[in-house]
């Protein structure tokens, strides 16, 4: 299929779709390019090369994949205890949070709250502190919070940001 032909038909599929606009990255080999169609929604403009997407937990198993390489590598341990390779715990106040392993976090079973910082039903309402829902590894809860976890002991361990 030539580059127009797909523009041509991402343009008919996001009309049918009511999507504004979507950016194809296309690989050729060495050989990289991206093919920009439509706009960024009601008066943005077009879409184009530079255009960012927000691309909210996809990246989650990119990241896992990365995980698993760490893993496969001996670097990080599938079900060691994530607080072995930090300098200070991640939840201090909770020592529940002590066997929270990799494995739990990439099968979102960490009892941490999807995220720290919001309603008060995801921390502690006198002093703010991030608090476990329920013990963990006994059930399954969404939880960026634990991949937030999860990415500061691959920074630690690979020396640097996960950017």
């Amino acid at each position: 299929m030539e580059v127009h032909d797909l523009a041509g038909s991402v343009s008919v599929a996001l009309a049918e779709s009511r999507t504004p606009g979507a950016a194809i990255g296309l690989l050729n080999g060495t050989e990289q390019s991206v093919v920009p169609v439509g706009s960024r929604g009601e008066g943005r403009g077009p879409v184009d090369e530079n255009t960012v997407f927000a691309a909210a937990s996809l990246t989650k198993p990119v990241f896992a994949a990365g995980v698993m390489t760490l893993i496969d590598r001996g670097v990080l341990e599938l079900d060691a205890p994530l607080r072995e390779y930090l300098p200070d715990p991640y939840v201090p106040d909770d020592e529940r949070a002590a066997s929270i392993t990799a494995r739990m976090v990439l099968s979102h079973t960490t009892g941490l709250p999807n995220w720290r910082h919001g309603s008060n039903d995801r921390v502690h309402p006198k002093d703010g502190a991030l608090r476990l829902r329920w013990q963990p590894g006994s059930r399954w809860g969404y939880s960026g919070e634990g991949y937030c976890y999860l990415q500061q002991v691959v920074e630690h361990l690979v020396a640097a940001p996960l950017a």
